[in-house]
Order: C-alpha cells, then structure tokens, then sequence
C-alpha cells in the first residue's frame, strides 16, 4: 500500500489514512482492555527495579499479553484487507 513520495497528494492522502486507522485500533484497543500502557493493562511498572523479571516470572503475559499481541495483529490484517485504505501505486 505504498505510494510514491514524489506524488504529494497520494502520499497525504495515505498520511490521513494511516493515521485515521491507527487512531481508530487506538481508541479500539482502549475500549476493548482498558488501557493502552503495560502498567494499566498488567498493573507493572518496568521502570522499578527487578519489576521485567518479576513480569517474565509471574507468566503474566501468557495470560493477558499474548491477547493485546493477537488483536493488534488481527487489526494489522484488517488494514491489509481494506484495499480502499490506500491509493495503490502504480
């Protein structure tokens, strides 16, 4: 979905589009899981000493990372998808 860099106005039309569709996984993301930090979403602080091996230890995230990982890939796919996102190049 790329376009050239020398057409401006595909290239600001496709600025506006990616960024329309990351406010909207944004926003998604948020109302889905509550949060959009690792400290809201796993109640872990890793700027605290020992806190990442504490996390890797505890197997949190197998538990909730992995989901917040697998829905931002599935809304990865969707831009993929969307072929009306972008201008193709020609």
């Amino acid at each position: 979905h790329r376009c050239p860099l020398s057409d401006k106005e595909q290239a600001k039309q496709a600025r506006h589009a990616i960024r329309a569709f990351s406010a909207k996984i944004v926003t998604e993301f948020n109302r889905h899981f509550g949060d959009i930090t690792c400290q809201g979403l796993i109640g872990m602080d890793f700027s605290k000493p020992g806190e990442y091996q504490k996390f890797l230890e505890s197997g949190i995230w197998k538990d909730k990372c992995e989901k917040y990982v697998e829905f931002m890939i599935d809304r990865l796919y969707d831009l993929e998808d969307d072929k009306g996102l972008f201008v193709q190049a020609s």
